[in-house]
């Protein structure tokens, strides 16, 4: 709880991700690993193997959706725009965390119901209709603002009932709490593989620290965390994962079946349950970008349910945080080549 607290609460949406960086940095070290920083900020941070296995790359993203400051209006306000999808329904009232000279809390205001036309009122917002109030005069604002600062959502992590807590960012923090707990363990085990554990950069723009880590690691596999749509009221539960009901495996075109294979039979072995997510084509993870690296990486995908992704009170399951872990660090651990991949008597979910 304490760790998805701290990754929840530190802000870095894409393109800004210093601030999460060096949470994650001082995680990672602290638990044995060797981190560096690349030129796009990736944190990659290395447990090195007991043999000349080859590498394995586990990644999370670090960054976060966000606002960006488009210029400070009449009055000291503040236009934005977004950075990666939100919606801006979610917007009015929402606190935020404006980083410009300094930290600058502020909320996004709009005109309040009883001062709307009637043609109005049935409108749905649009963005460019918002504005962030600062509580500051217009000359301070241009004196500590600047068009292009970052701003993040605001919400206190909160602990709810069930197992279940609630924050901004779990998109995708939750998968980054389980890659830490992953690297805290393994740092303890035997492990044959050289493990490369990426916090990786603009997942949700662009897939760039995605990109640029798997090309210059050069990994042999690749397994990918990232959130996935958790159960709700009002969408169907084909579309939806139970929260609580243990990470979800992707399973489609988008991932290599014979990877995706041990790893179910390492979750099956260890009593760790896996809920099968199937796609049609790979959706927009970091692990669509990895496996078209080089001449080809063999990917897997392992999701964390989230309910109400992509708003600033996403609802996630510790059990199923720990569940991804517990995964990533068993499949780590038993790894000695990669023959499974071409041996037929491991493919459970290949039919070709």
């Amino acid at each position: 709880m304490e760790l998805l607290q701290r990754l929840s609460e530190s802000d870095g949406i894409s393109g800004f991700e210093a601030g999460i960086g060096k949470v994650v940095e001082e995680e990672m070290r602290s638990a044995g690993a060797v981190v560096e920083v690349d030129r796009v900020g990736n944190r990659i941070a290395l447990l090195p193997g007991s043999e000349d296995g080859g590498r394995l790359l586990l990644t999370a993203h670090a960054d976060e959706i966000g606002l960006i400051v488009r210029k400070v209006d009449r009055g000291g306000v503040l236009r934005f725009a977004a950075v990666g999808g939100i919606d801006p329904r979610v917007l009015p009232g929402q606190e935020v965390m404006v980083h410009g000279e300094k930290r600058l809390p502020g909320v996004i205001g709009s005109e309040p119901p009883h001062l709307q036309l009637e043609e109005e009122k049935d409108r749905v917002v649009e963005i460019e209709d918002l504005f962030i109030d600062v509580g500051l005069t217009e000359r301070t604002v241009r004196r500590r603002v600047k068009t292009g600062d970052p701003i993040a959502l605001s919400r206190k992590f909160m602990e709810m009932e069930g197992g279940l807590c609630a924050a901004k960012a779990f998109d995708d923090r939750a998968s980054l709490a389980a890659l830490v707990l992953a690297v805290e363990e393994l740092a303890r085990r035997d492990h044959r593989w050289d493990i490369y554990a990426v916090a990786t950069v603009q997942e949700e723009i662009a897939h760039l620290g995605a990109t640029v880590s798997a090309y210059g690691l050069d990994p042999g596999l690749a397994v990918v965390l990232d959130v996935t749509y958790g159960d709700m009221l009002g969408v169907d539960k084909y579309e939806t994962y139970e929260l609580g009901g243990g990470p979800t495996l992707g399973v489609g075109p988008g991932y290599h079946p014979r990877l995706r294979a041990r790893l179910m039979e390492t979750a099956e072995r260890e009593g760790i349950p896996i809920q099968d997510e199937a796609e049609p084509r790979p959706r927009g993870t970091d692990a669509a970008a990895i496996q078209l690296t080089r001449e080809g990486v063999p990917t897997a995908l392992v999701g964390i349910p989230v309910r109400y992704m992509h708003t600033s009170a996403e609802v996630v399951a510790t059990a199923d945080v720990e569940g991804a872990a517990r995964l990533l660090v068993e499949f780590s651990a038993e790894l000695v080549d990669v023959g499974f991949l071409l041996n037929p008597d491991s493919i459970t979910q290949d039919r070709a």
